[in-house]
């Protein structure tokens, strides 16, 4: 954000910014799948520049021409495929297994960084503990939202299942309860 409110402030700041997204996204056309690090760069560019709708516009490109792209780079492209309600898109790249089974694995790994101490202090740990934690119920509910959105109920309830095995929380439990009902979660964080 520091970047955009320097645009803010220096217009030219924001027209290089500018410049950048289209370069990187120009070079991305060329040659998608030598450049995954340049798609993080894109889309973090446009969400300063608050133009994320470019970032599903290229995803959209990647689908038509680029599939195998698109697989692969799915998980980069998730925010902002909810942020701009494209479902059924973020449906057709969809494996509820597979994907749940990684964020299990991304917060047993970062619950098990913050046993270790690895932030040093116990309230900087408590603190990313706490942030684990919301952002695991953000996106395992987002993800059974997304599937009873797109009418994959059974596979929801398979999620949701294996879900409360791995952390028993009442706030869990109200938010997968409201994902079954196609609610998406209100923020990440």
């Amino acid at each position: 954000m520091a970047w955009a409110k320097l645009g803010d402030k220096y217009p030219p700041a924001k027209t290089l910014l500018r410049y950048a997204a289209n370069y990187a996204k120009h070079t991305l056309m060329d040659n998608p799948k030598e450049s995954f690090s340049l798609i993080h760069e894109y889309i973090s560019i446009n969400r300063t520049l608050e133009r994320t709708d470019q970032s599903i516009s290229f995803f959209k490109w990647l689908d038509t021409h680029h599939p195998d792209v698109a697989s692969i780079t799915f998980h980069i492209f998730q925010d902002v495929l909810t942020k701009h309600e494209q479902f059924s898109l973020y449906n057709k790249y969809l494996n509820p297994n597979l994907n749940f089974s990684q964020m299990v694995s991304t917060y047993g790994f970062s619950i098990d960084a913050n046993k270790r101490g690895v932030y040093g202090d116990k309230e900087r740990t408590q603190k990313m503990t706490r942030s684990d934690t919301k952002i695991f119920i953000y996106n395992v509910s987002r993800l059974v939202a997304i599937l009873v959105m797109n009418e994959r109920a059974d596979e929801a309830q398979s999620i949701v299942k294996k879900a409360k095995l791995e952390l028993s929380s009442d706030e869990f439990i109200t938010s997968l309860n409201s994902a079954l009902n196609g609610k998406l979660p209100q923020t990440r964080f």
